[in-house]
C-alpha cells in the first residue's frame, strides 16, 4: 500500500472520534513515520480532501451495492429513495461529526469541487437507475435529486432518532410527490440545489 493510502486508510477511522481537524493527517502521518510538513504536501488542501476521498469511495460503492435486483417492481420514486438512502447509509458511522465534514465542503475555497462530487454521484444514481434523458431534464433530474439529497443530508446529521428512522421518513416525504418524468424549470432547481449547498 503506498504512502499516500496509508495515511487515508488512517484518518477514515480517526476522523469518526476525533473530527475534521488537520491534526488527524499529522497523526496519520505519525503512523507511517511521515512528518507533518511531508504529509501537508501529499495533501496540500488538508483534511477536506478525506472528505472528498470518502465521497468518491461512496460513489464507487453505491454503483456495486444497488443491484438490479432491487430495483425490479419497484416505482421510480421508490428506486431513487432506496438508492439516495443506500448513499446516505454509508455516512452513518461517521455521524455526528460528519456535520463538520460539510461546513469545510461548503468553504468558498472548496465548494467548487464539493459541487462536483456531489453532482457526479447524483449522476451516478440516476446511470444506477437507468436513466436516458437528454438535454435540459438530464440536468434537471440530477439537480433535483441533488437538492433532496443535501436537504435530507442536513436532517440526518441532527438525527437522534433510532436507525435515523426520522432521517429516512423525510427522505420519503421528500420523494412521494415528484414527478420525474415532468421537470419544467431547470433555473429554479439549480437555484435551490445551490443555495441548499451554500447553507
Amino acid at each position: 500500500m503506498q504512502i499516500r493510502e496509508q495515511i487515508v486508510s488512517s484518518a477514515k477511522g480517526l476522523v469518526k472520534t476525533l473530527g475534521w481537524h488537520d491534526k488527524v493527517l499529522s497523526l496519520s502521518c505519525t503512523k507511517v513515520n511521515l512528518s507533518s510538513a511531508s504529509g501537508r504536501g501529499l495533501f496540500p488542501n488538508g483534511i477536506v480532501e478525506i472528505a472528498e476521498i470518502l465521497m468518491k469511495d461512496w460513489e464507487n460503492q453505491l454503483s456495486l451495492d444497488v443491484k438490479l435486483a432491487d430495483l425490479d417492481n419497484k416505482t421510480l420514486n421508490e428506486q431513487v429513495f432506496l438508492a439516495l438512502k443506500k448513499r446516505l447509509s454509508y455516512e452513518e458511522p461517521y455521524m455526528p461529526l460528519w456535520k463538520d465534514a460539510i461546513w469545510l465542503g461548503a468553504m468558498p475555497q472548496n465548494l467548487p469541487n464539493t459541487y462536483n462530487r456531489l453532482f457526479s454521484t447524483m449522476n451516478t444514481v440516476w446511470d444506477i437507475l437507468g436513466d436516458n434523458s437528454t438535454g435540459i431534464n438530464w440536468y434537471a433530474k440530477r439537480a433535483l435529486i441533488g437538492q433532496i439529497f443535501v436537504s435530507t443530508e442536513m436532517t440526518m446529521i441532527h438525527d437522534g432518532s433510532f436507525g435515523f428512522a426520522q432521517t429516512w421518513e423525510f427522505l420519503h416525504r421528500q420523494l412521494e410527490d415528484q414527478n420525474f418524468d415532468n421537470i419544467q424549470d431547470l433555473g429554479y432547481l439549480s437555484y435551490k440545489y445551490a443555495k441548499s449547498v451554500f447553507r
